[in-house]
C-alpha cells in the first residue's frame, strides 16, 4: 500500500509505503512545478552493496496524464548503476466514458 499525501508544516509531498510485511518506507518528496521527486534509501535490501530508489511524479500541462518513474540504484565501486525501473503512466478519462 503507498500513500501520498501533503505535509502542510514541511510545505512537501510524503509518501508512505508499507510492504506485505508491514513494515514501513517513508520520504519526502520536493515539489517543483508539476513534478515531485523522491530519493530514499532501500527498504529490506542488504546492507552493502548500498542501494537507493528514486521516484518522480509529473503532472501533463493540461492535467489529463500523470507519469510515474521508480528507478532502483546499487553503488558499485563509486558509481549508482540503475538495477531495475519501470515508468507508467495515468490518463484520466471523459466523464461520459466513465458512466
Amino acid at each position: 500500500m503507498i500513500l501520498y499525501g501533503i505535509d502542510p508544516q514541511r510545505l512537501q509531498v510524503r509518501r508512505l509505503q508499507v510492504n506485505s510485511k508491514s513494515i514501513a518506507e517513508e520520504a519526502f518528496g520536493n515539489l517543483n512545478g508539476n513534478r515531485v521527486k523522491f530519493k530514499f534509501d532501500c527498504v529490506n535490501e542488504p546492507a552493502y552493496p548500498p542501494c537507493r530508489r528514486s521516484i518522480v511524479m509529473e503532472v501533463s500541462r493540461e492535467g489529463r496524464l500523470i507519469y510515474f518513474w521508480d528507478d532502483t540504484e546499487k553503488l558499485m565501486r563509486s558509481d549508482w548503476v540503475r538495477v531495475a525501473g519501470y515508468m507508467f503512466s495515468l490518463r484520466r478519462v471523459a466523464e461520459a466514458a466513465r458512466r
